[in-house]
């Protein structure tokens, strides 16, 4: 048995234990005693999203209930800003029990686990409500088992918000508007069949490097959640906004596996319950706040379209298709759930 399969092992059987306890039944102790000699355990936890973003607020809250539900025997260090690296390199990290707790987007998951590319399908939700039902319900936990099988343990969805694009060049309401644009993308295939099917012309670059990429004019576009192109200030070299929001963008947070034998059951559950606690509150915080962030943008000058019900249907038309480059790299099994749990089977 490889690594990647002991790890997962272990996370699968430590999982079974958690639940066998929680349940009331009769279990053996978490497999370090660490937590119950009254010494503290500080967890390093890696966030990529900026200081002033709606999960890094709720997640510095996140940091601060932990304390004091432990009674200050776990301590979370949040390093925030992408400080320990990037999306990618820290879900490694965490994979290999470098890193304690990753806070990550799907897309950079994807990449070492492909069943996560499912998330990024475009347009498969209408609105927030859709997405929540999604990630809190049967197949948001598939996926956490999946993730467990490669040292991972899911704890919750944080909310990111849901992506659109904006240009330099004109007003976007059809697909044949974007054909010409160059636009900037992650590096995840699902981005850059989404961005192609559409008619542009997708074009990777590193999140650090897109606001020197759209002032020097490399790109003419790219896509985001508005809490993303308000915080980076995209909208000093954008001058569209287009609402369609093809693809809701969630925050996972995950625990190392390998961190486990770190805590006891109790804080364990702790973390577990307030993981989900800071999910609900990203959540709430990015939708308090995202028409004030547009209103702001508008006053700088920004044209914002938001696209008809005839127009929004001429995206989901143009790039339906796109799940099916998928199916053989994500499994038949996988997608067909995926469909099922959308209304779409």
């Amino acid at each position: 048995m490889n690594t990647r399969k002991k790890i997962g092992a272990l996370a699968m059987t430590l999982m079974m234990l958690f639940t066998v306890t929680a349940c009331g039944g009769e279990a053996a102790e978490t497999a370090d005693d660490g937590g119950s000699s009254g010494e503290a355990v500080t967890l390093l936890c890696a966030n990529a999203a900026a200081p002033d973003q709606a999960v890094t607020v709720a997640l510095e809250n996140f940091v601060e209930v932990v304390k004091e539900r432990t009674g200050g025997e776990v301590i979370i260090d949040l390093q925030s800003n992408g400080a320990l690296g990037s999306e990618e390199d820290t879900v490694e990290s965490a994979m290999m029990g470098t890193i304690d707790l990753v806070v990550t987007g799907s897309a950079a998951v994807s990449g070492t686990i492909p069943q996560y590319c499912v998330c990024d399908f475009p347009f498969a939700f209408e609105t927030p409500e859709d997405a929540y039902a999604f990630y809190d319900g049967d197949f948001g936990q598939q996926l956490f088992d999946i993730a467990a099988e490669y040292g991972l343990i899911g704890l919750a969805y944080a909310e990111n918000g849901f992506r659109n694009m904006t240009n330099n060049v004109r007003e976007i309401h059809t697909p044949d508007d974007m054909k010409g644009l160059k636009m900037r993308t992650q590096s995840a295939q699902i981005y850059m069949d989404m961005m192609n099917a559409l008619g542009a012309t997708a074009t990777p670059i590193p999140y650090g490097e897109l606001y020197s990429a759209l002032q020097q004019k490399t790109v003419d576009g790219q896509e985001n959640p508005i809490g993303n192109i308000f915080s980076a200030r995209l909208y000093e070299v954008q001058k569209y906004i287009t609402l369609d929001r093809h693809t809701y963008d969630s925050n996972i947070i995950f625990l190392s596996a390998e961190s486990l034998n770190k805590l006891t059951d109790e804080q364990y559950e702790i973390l577990k319950t307030a993981a989900y606690e800071c999910a609900v509150e990203s959540r709430e915080i990015n939708n308090a706040n995202e028409a004030s962030w547009m209103e702001q943008m508008e006053a700088e000058g920004v044209i914002i379209t938001e696209l008809t019900s005839q127009e929004h249907e001429l995206f989901v038309e143009a790039t339906k298709d796109v799940y099916k480059n998928f199916v053989d790299i994500v499994g038949e099994d996988v997608v067909n759930a995926y469909l099922q749990a959308i209304g779409r089977a």
